[in-house]
């Protein structure tokens, strides 16, 4: 049935977004607080067109490079799969480390950028000003910045999961990763249409399913 074939590549695109943007949004979160804190010095400078600069890479590309450097030339990460001959948490893991990476530089540019504008407004606020003027814990005023600023960001997050799984889908495939990209490719190249009308149905459900939890989260 094409429903076993979606479900049974659906684990493997959630952990490789579940992964990837656990870690790219929580150091979007203290690099875009930090960089806010420090707008106009050199660091700041540098790092904003860095991250623009990083928006422009095309996954797809990304993970070509990822694979000649450390698959094929240093030898060190597997290439392509999810796992080796059997599916056990090391190996899972090594085979997860080059298509995360590729998604946590695609995605953590919009996740500090968003946080540092956001930031930004909280600073200017009069609280944040009030709480400076009386001598508040840099920490304790980091803290509060970033409890302020966090809501634009899931926004943000919600509301690009549609570019969000497009782009883990070429990534997917780009490493052969059984998920539910590589399931869409293989479909449309054998022109199976059961099954790619069932993974573009998840797709969508799991889109919708994301906006409402933001809601609720809100």
């Amino acid at each position: 049935p094409a429903w076993s074939i979606v479900f049974n590549a659906l684990k493997w695109t959630l952990l490789l977004l579940g992964t990837s943007q656990l870690i790219a949004w929580t150091l979007g979160i203290f690099l875009g607080v930090y960089l806010a804190l420090n707008k106009g010095k050199i660091i700041d400078r540098i790092l904003q067109p860095a991250l623009v600069f990083m928006l422009t890479i095309p996954p797809f590309w990304l993970g070509i490079i990822l694979i000649l450097i450390f698959a094929v030339t240093l030898k060190v990460l597997p290439p392509t799969g999810a796992y080796g001959i059997y599916p056990t948490p090391f190996s899972i893991l090594r085979h997860l480390i080059l298509p995360m990476l590729v998604i946590i530089v695609a995605t953590l540019p919009s996740h500090t950028i968003v946080i540092r504008n956001s930031a930004l407004e909280v600073l200017s606020s009069d609280f944040a000003v009030a709480s400076i003027a009386q001598g508040l814990k840099r920490k304790t005023l980091i803290l509060r910045v970033i409890r302020n600023s966090i809501l634009p960001s899931l926004t943000q997050l919600f509301l690009s999961l549609g570019w969000l799984f497009g782009g883990i889908y070429t990534v997917e495939y780009t490493f052969s990763y059984p998920g539910v990209g590589t399931v869409i490719a293989n479909a449309v190249y054998s022109r199976d249409y059961p099954v790619l009308e069932a993974a573009l149905f998840i797709t969508a459900l799991a889109i919708i399913v994301a906006n409402l939890a933001a809601d609720l989260i809100y």
